[in-house]
């Protein structure tokens, strides 16, 4: 899905942007490679790469489970600074479909990315941390989360 931010973003003169997306689940954070019913996980480590500083401009937060009931899931984020995006849990669906993808006559829609205004400057190689809460569900659930944004190359900060 491409990303497209709410508000135009200049390019410093002397730098190239370019579109980059990070998608964090059990596949690449070991945190998320389990059923995360019941679960409360803080500090999830999202580690960013070390080539470019990362200007974070909106993120989408997936989750499914197998049965028809979405899961009632309450997340936080923190910047590679240490400042809390919210003051405290909020439901994951101010980030995205409640689950994703959401199927209605044998299609599936997923939700566009939630834009964060203004950007948010993550330096080469931050940690963007991840908080978790879900109360027992029903079904097990798959949860991954999903930055957008540009990395920002040549010789700028």
């Amino acid at each position: 899905m491409m990303y497209r931010p709410q508000f135009a973003y200049s390019t410093l003169p002397g730098c190239k942007d370019e579109d980059f997306v990070y998608f964090f689940d059990g596949s690449n954070t070991p945190f998320l490679n389990q059923s995360v019913s019941a679960l409360s996980i803080p500090y999830i480590p999202l580690i960013l790469d070390q080539d470019a500083p990362f200007y974070w401009r909106g993120i989408k937060i997936d989750m499914r489970t197998t049965g028809a009931v979405p899961p009632n899931v309450n997340v936080k984020l923190r910047d590679c600074y240490q400042n809390d995006l919210s003051d405290g849990l909020v439901p994951a669906t101010q980030y995205g479909f409640p689950q994703n993808p959401v199927t209605f006559n044998g299609q599936n829609y997923t939700g566009a990315p939630v834009p964060l205004e203004p950007e948010i400057y993550c330096p080469r190689g931050g940690v963007i941390l991840f908080f978790f809460e879900a109360p027992t569900l029903a079904n097990p659930s798959y949860l991954s989360v999903t930055l957008f944004g540009v990395k920002r190359f040549t010789g700028c900060a």
